[in-house]
């Protein structure tokens, strides 16, 4: 009884929680909003390049996430390319003091994943790490590792933060993980001396 009780809570959620996306996109005309940006980004060219190619950047993150945001699954192309967009969003407004070392094994890009994983934990980076150093960049390294994907992020944690606190949206980026992989995958996170570790181990689909 408490089982089936607990199932039809999540369901309502769930189902509430799509009701609420419903809505709010069908308050926002994608084409209206890429449009627009455009003609902005086209406006402040010739004044400010490097403003109007952070529109741009910004407009291509947008355009991707409502696209994933309708879809089953994305690929980690994909959704480095959001973060290469996200990168040089957070390059142009804090320079010189984001730092990052991406390595990724090209024989995962074609890799399908649940959509805006990767870009949360870029996102989780960003703010609460400390990638003002050269010498220790905050790090995505993902590789092939036999019959898995391997998915670490580690960066230096910024004075004063406590990354873990972040944790909630972590616990509901597991949550999605268990609706998709079951206990076919792993996540672990943490800090340690000073770094925050993240590794998502996922199988590989050839």
């Amino acid at each position: 009884w408490f089982n089936q009780l607990k199932a039809d809570q999540e369901r309502l959620a769930t189902e509430k929680t799509k009701a609420e996306l419903a809505f709010l996109r069908s308050q926002v005309n994608p084409h209206f909003l890429f449009n627009s940006l455009g003609f902005i980004q086209s406006r402040i060219f010739k004044a400010d390049p490097e403003a109007a190619d952070m529109v741009l950047q910004l407009s291509s993150i947008l355009r991707k996430s409502f696209e994933q945001s309708e879809n089953k699954s994305s690929t980690i192309q994909s959704e480095m390319e959001m973060i290469n967009d996200l990168t040089g969003i957070m390059k142009k407004r804090f320079p010189n003091r984001i730092h990052l070392d991406i390595r990724i094994d090209d024989q995962v890009l074609g890799q399908m994943i649940e959509p805006l994983i990767l870009v949360g934990f870029a996102e989780n980076m960003f703010k609460h790490g400390d990638l003002r150093q050269q010498d220790e960049p905050g790090q995505v390294i993902i590789n092939l590792d036999g019959e898995y994907v391997l998915i670490s992020f580690r960066n230096k944690i910024m004075k004063g933060e406590a990354h873990v606190g972040s944790g909630i949206g972590l616990e509901n980026t597991r949550k999605r993980l268990d609706l998709v992989y079951g206990d076919q995958y792993t996540l672990e996170f943490g800090e340690e001396n000073g770094y925050f570790n993240l590794l998502l181990k996922l199988p590989f689909h050839r």
